[in-house]
């Protein structure tokens, strides 16, 4: 199981590194993309609206120009001036978008010429005011602001270029994006599909192994209390092995004394009454003998088969088997069955609850040395719970331990009395394969286990 477990956690890394690079390289598309855009849209866009705006109001800056030297009273040098100080204006906004050594290139350009028509429009108007020919400033002004025109529309291309390359690398992008996340999805489906898969098999392997350690534990517990049946059984074979050793050194003696007259009818008659008698006797001792064999040959019987019994018949089993060692000790059983429900159950695992639950109690009395000991048993419903309880007068379980005796291999005796199996498969068996609760708590006294059973258990 070891090595399943292992692949198994090999499996699950391996499925944690292929999702944590498909979110790295889903993380660095999407920034990649997020970077484009926004140059898109907070760079080249604006410059490309800026350089249309700065083009387009430096040909209606000429325009109007012309038309003031030519005499056109309804436009003033001052209007000029505004327009040129609002060109002023978009060209220092257009220096804050460009980033890049190439834009900055032609920005300077743009901006040497932009400054130099100024001058000259500054000394064309001056002659023109003083009446002063103007043709070579004129020829001049022409050719600069020509030479502002093809470098914007220079500048103008290289700007569309990236904005076209922008536009075919977010495209690019968001393809690769998409095409990402759909493998992103599918590597995700299929790692879900094998996991769950391996899950369910990494569980049931698990739940086969803790089934089966359970197993391994209730029969290491049934077999802690061999021990402890075969001093019972010696117990309750005792008094009838030594009836029938009585009765035959009886049957001996007699035989040898040759105590009847056997010549007579009547000899005859009182020989073969005694005789046969004491066959009889001899007869029922053994097969007291052979019911004590039976009773625990069904207790240690590996039966897990479900049945249908009264709650009170493994109480009744379970104090038939241990009733003579109590009575030994002078223990006394009190019992108050009050419900009497027919549940499904496994009779001979509840029998072994019991047992352990009272020879534990016996062991507290003598190691206590606890004179007129009592174990009340009783049955009652309460909420659809059928409520097994045993109470024994044995002065309860220390508080700083009561928590810890359900536990395994937890155990107040020593090494040769105890395993401390008992009460942990009791409960085992109790919770696991009747869906019941078995607690304990100290009451009036002495110690208070209750088994909860329901009326409905899985097959």
């Amino acid at each position: 199981m070891g090595v399943k477990i292992n692949n198994y956690y090999i499996k699950v890394s391996l499925v944690i590194i292929i999702v944590v690079f498909s979110a790295w390289l889903l993380t660095s598309f999407t920034k990649e993309l997020s970077e484009s855009t926004y140059k898109l849209e907070k760079r080249y866009i604006p410059i490309s609206m800026k350089l249309h705006s700065i083009i387009s109001d430096h040909t209606k800056a000429h325009l109007w120009l012309e038309e003031f030297l030519s005499g056109d009273k309804s436009i003033t040098i001052e209007n000029i001036d505004d327009y040129y100080r609002s060109i002023d204006n978009e060209m220092f906004q257009l220096s804050k978008l460009n980033k890049d050594k190439e834009l900055i290139t032609f920005y300077k350009k743009i901006y040497e010429i932009h400054n130099n028509l100024n001058i000259i429009l500054k000394k064309r108007l001056s002659d023109f005011s003083h009446s002063a020919a103007g043709t070579e400033n004129d020829i001049n002004f022409d050719s600069i602001y020509n030479q502002l025109i093809d470098s914007s529309a220079q500048y103008l291309d290289i700007v569309h270029n990236r904005i076209n390359s922008s536009i075919d690398h977010i495209n690019t992008l968001r393809e690769m994006l998409l095409i990402t996340i759909s493998i992103i999805i599918l590597i995700t489906t299929v790692l879900i599909i094998i996991y769950l898969r391996e899950q369910k098999t990494y569980q049931s392997i698990l739940e086969a192994e803790v089934s089966k350690k359970s197993e391994e534990l209730i029969h290491k517990s049934r077999l802690a209390l061999i021990g402890e049946m075969l001093s019972m059984i010696a117990h309750q074979w005792r008094q009838p092995l030594s009836a029938i050793s009585a009765t035959a050194s009886n049957m001996k003696v007699k035989l040898s004394l040759e105590s009847y007259d056997l010549s007579n009818a009547k000899g005859k008659d009182e020989f073969n009454s005694y005789f046969f008698e004491r066959i009889d006797s001899i007869f029922s001792y053994v097969k007291i003998l052979s019911q004590t064999i039976n009773d625990f040959r069904n207790f240690y019987k590996p039966n897990n088969e479900l049945i249908e019994t009264s709650i009170t018949s493994p109480i009744k089993k379970a104090l038939h088997i241990i009733q003579p060692t109590l009575n030994t000790y002078k223990i006394e059983i009190i019992e108050k069955f009050i419900c009497k429900r027919v549940l499904p159950m496994h009779e001979n695992e509840i029998m072994q609850v019991i047992l352990n639950i009272i020879k534990n109690a016996q062991d507290n009395f003598q190691e206590k040395n606890i004179k007129n000991g009592k174990i009340q048993i009783s049955t009652k419903e309460h909420n659809k719970d059928y409520i097994i309880d045993i109470w024994d007068n044995g002065g309860g379980i220390p508080e700083d331990i009561i928590k810890k005796i359900f536990d395994p291999y937890f155990s107040t005796k020593n090494e040769k009395q105890g395993t401390g199996l008992g009460l942990y498969m009791s409960k085992t068996i109790v919770e696991e394969h009747h869906n019941g609760t078995l607690d304990v708590k100290n009451v009036d006294g002495g110690t208070l286990f209750s088994i909860r059973l329901k009326d409905t258990l899985k097959k």
